[in-house]
Order: C-alpha cells, then sequence, then structure tokens
C-alpha cells in the first residue's frame, strides 16, 4: 500500500458540502436583529459622507449583494475620468458588518486619486481613514503600509471596526510563537464555520468580524488570500502522515493528541511508522502541521532536558535514552490527558444547554468535527472491507518534567486583550 496516497481526496468542483437553508437576504435589518445586515440607508450615508468630505459632486453610488460569499469581505470598483468619478460600485455579502463595508468604501474612493495599489495608494487609504474616523484608529494600518495594500485594507476595517465599537484597547499586531500558528489558523476557520452555518445574523457577522481581525492582528493576510474555499474545506477527506521511528510509541499518541484537538480522527499503522487520519479537509491540514510542529517541540524540549541532567555532563548512553524516553513517554500521555478534558468539558458544557460564548461554541464544533470524522473512517473502512483494533497499553517511566512539557505544550493561546477576550481558550 502507498501509504503517501488517501483514499479520498477534496473535490475541487463538485462541492460535497451540506447546502444552507435558503435565506431570504433582504436589504434591511430585521426588527429583533439591530446588528444583523446593515441597511441599504446605512450604506448610502456612509457613502454621502466621504464623497461630501472630499468636496466630490453627486454621481451614481450602485449597490449589489452576493448571497454565496460568505467571508464577510466587501467588493467595490469605481469609474473615474481623472479625479472625477462617475460610479462606485458595491458588492456587500451576507456577514459583511459596517467596519468592512465602510472600509471598501475608503478603498474605492482612494482609488480616485491614485491608481493601482501602490505606496501612494496605500498613503492616500489611510489618510482618508484617519479623516474619517479619527488617526488613533490606524496607527498599525500607517506601520503597514510596505506590506501591501491587503495588509492594511484588513488594518483599516479593523480601526473601523474598533471605532464603531467603542473599544477603549485597539487591536495591535501580535508576534505568532512557536506551535501557535496552526491553533490560530484552525481557530480563524472554525469562526468562519460558525458564520457559514447562520448567514446574515449578528452572531455570524461578529465571528467573522473577530476572524478578519485575527487575521490582521496576527499578520495573515497572505493566509487569506491563499485559504482553500469554505466549500472544499468542509469536505470529508483523509492523509497519510509519517510520524518516523515506528518504535517510538510517544510519538502516535502526541500525534493523536493534535489530531483530536483538530477535530480529525487518527488511526495508526504501528509497522509502518505512519498515522492515517480522517476529518474535514482544513482540518487534516491544520492537524498535520500541528503534529510535525509539536512532534519537534518535545524532541527539543527532552534534548534540552537531559543535556541539564548531571550537571550539564555527558550521560552514560543508557542512562540518557532511558531518561530521554521517560520524559517523552510521560510528555505525550500529558498532552493526551488535557486534550480529552478539552473535549469533556466542550461536551459537558454543550450538554447542559448552557449559554455558549462563540469560541465555546467552537471547541464544541471540534467535538462533533471528531465524531463525524470516526464515523466518515468507519464507513470507509467497511466499504473496503477493511477494520481497525485498538492497541494495548503499555507500561512507561514517569517523568515530573515531561508531564509538565506535555501540559504546557504550546498548542493555542487564543487572542489576548480585552476586546477579543471571549476567544481566549485557556
Amino acid at each position: 500500500m502507498d501509504y503517501q496516497t488517501p483514499w479520498n481526496t477534496p473535490d475541487t468542483t463538485a462541492y460535497l458540502c451540506e447546502k444552507l437553508d435558503d435565506i431570504d437576504w433582504g436589504n434591511e435589518k430585521p426588527e429583533d436583529d439591530p446588528d444583523a445586515v446593515p441597511a441599504e440607508g446605512w450604506i448610502l450615508e456612509e457613502f454621502h459622507r466621504i464623497r461630501e468630505h472630499l468636496g466630490l459632486g453627486d454621481f451614481e453610488f450602485q449597490m449589489l449583494h452576493d448571497p454565496d460569499h460568505l467571508n464577510g469581505f466587501v467588493e467595490g470598483h469605481v469609474w473615474s475620468m481623472g479625479e472625477t468619478p462617475s460610479r462606485i460600485m458595491l458588492k456587500t455579502s451576507p456577514n459583511a458588518d459596517r467596519a468592512e463595508i465602510a472600509a471598501t468604501l475608503i478603498h474605492e474612493f482612494a482609488h480616485i486619486y491614485a491608481c493601482g495599489h501602490d505606496i501612494a495608494f496605500i498613503n492616500k487609504v489611510v489618510d482618508l481613514a484617519e479623516a474619517m474616523y479619527g488617526a488613533e484608529f490606524f496607527e498599525e494600518a500607517r506601520r503597514s503600509s510596505g506590506k501591501g495594500y491587503q495588509t492594511v485594507d484588513l488594518w483599516i476595517a479593523v480601526g473601523i471596526r474598533a471605532k464603531f465599537n467603542s473599544l477603549s484597547r485597539i487591536p495591535r499586531l501580535k508576534p505568532l510563537g512557536e506551535g501557535k500558528l496552526a491553533r490560530i489558523v484552525s481557530r480563524i476557520q472554525k469562526m468562519q464555520r460558525l458564520a457559514y452555518s447562520q448567514p446574515g445574523t449578528s452572531e455570524a457577522i461578529q465571528a467573522v468580524g473577530l476572524a478578519n481581525t485575527m487575521l490582521a492582528v496576527y499578520d495573515l493576510a497572505g493566509y487569506q488570500v491563499t485559504m482553500p474555499d469554505a466549500r472544499i474545506h468542509s469536505q470529508m477527506a483523509d492523509i497519510w502522515v509519517k510520524v518516523k521511528r515506528a518504535r517510538e510509541y510517544w510519538r502516535y499518541l502526541a500525534a493523536s493528541a493534535c489530531a483530536n484537538l483538530c477535530g480529525c480522527f487518527p488511526l495508526y499503522v504501528k509497522s509502518e511508522g505512519v498515522l492515517h487520519l480522517f476529518g474535514r479537509y482544513g482540518d487534516l491540514i491544520t492537524a498535520k502541521y500541528l503534529i510535525e510542529t509539536s512532534i519537534a517541540n518535545l524532541e527539543r524540549q527532552a534534548k534540552a532536558y537531559t543535556s541539564a541532567l548531571n550537571g550539564g555532563k555527558a550521560l552514560p548512553r543508557g542512562v540518557r535514552l532511558k531518561e530521554r524516553n521517560g520524559f517523552l513517554d510521560t510528555a505525550a500521555r500529558a498532552l493526551v490527558e488535557r486534550v480529552d478534558a478539552e473535549r469533556k468539558a466542550a461536551q459537558k458544557e454543550a450538554s447542559e444547554g448552557a449559554h455558549l460564548s462563540l469560541a465555546s461554541k467552537a471547541s464544541a464544533l471540534v467535538v462533533d468535527d471528531w465524531a463525524n470524522a470516526q464515523e466518515y473512517a468507519r464507513q470507509e473502512h467497511w466499504r473496503r472491507g477493511d477494520r481497525w483494533r485498538v492497541g494495548s497499553a503499555r507500561t512507561t517511566r514517569y517523568s515530573e518534567a515531561g508531564y509538565s512539557a506535555g501540559k504546557n505544550l504550546g498548542l493555542r493561546r487564543g487572542v489576548e486583550g480585552h476586546e477579543q477576550r471571549q476567544l481566549t481558550s485557556e
């Protein structure tokens, strides 16, 4: 068997996702949901407010709506002769909030004075945003001007969102620590899936707004450009992940914990040193990255631990291997324990029917994903006349340092800051 070849790959032409219920995409806000899709009246007022600030005469403003575009971004286009515009077109989407709409208006008005997306255009975008909403909200946009217009556009929306929501602390750029990228990307994708399941509602708009803010805060604008279509992202698929060194059982434990954390169902072939993962395509890609970085992280910690023993002096090979294996075995088991506790907590919270924050709902989705992935794996094995069995337990040497390493491995930290505290998971 070629373990590099999946049984099923995502179909990029015929989407196999669940269809969303038909929704009446009205232009006005529902009376019982004042924070839902921004009304045409508000968009038109914002258009005229910017136009009058620039001293431009009246010209055509066209609004379109794309019910299939659910990532919260807004498209626009401007027609002009020199600095005399004749028309601006705006194509909104169900999950776009007022900040994304206003940011797109700023972008299109700036095109009247600067063609292309060079530094002159970027500076015009930031200048106009500062003039309309306040310079204090766009310090990161100004600092990011050298990173390209897509990054600046994200920060413009973040600044306007902070203005509209009267945030006391404006989001700032944050560095991504080791092993944190996969968790942040996964969190962004979970927020998007929440929004895709109930487009046009205030909760969906808030979730997408938080996801797009995270793209800016963690400098992931480039990832957004290459992110798979959400419908492809949700398809069930499978991949094989090489774990190396088939006899080192801790690798399977750590890899399985990472897979479970991402909502994937793992099976392993111990004689081949590979793990077979089942789940949503996007979750599989995240799990693969998290497995690779987590195993490498644990190996580095084990090396540092054994090097520090005996006052830094070299240990006999047998003693060193014994200490290393005890450290890694215990760390992997602690990681499994940690992930299991998190999944059980999410299941309990969901079953009690309590009000869930966006972060709690995302965690509950992971639990559901894992159950769906397990059933998918079972069906695929049955279809091929195959089966799996549960492995036997193994005795390992306990290591206090290893247990601490597994419990504190940097899988996720959430988004820090007062305005997004509901996303913090640890």
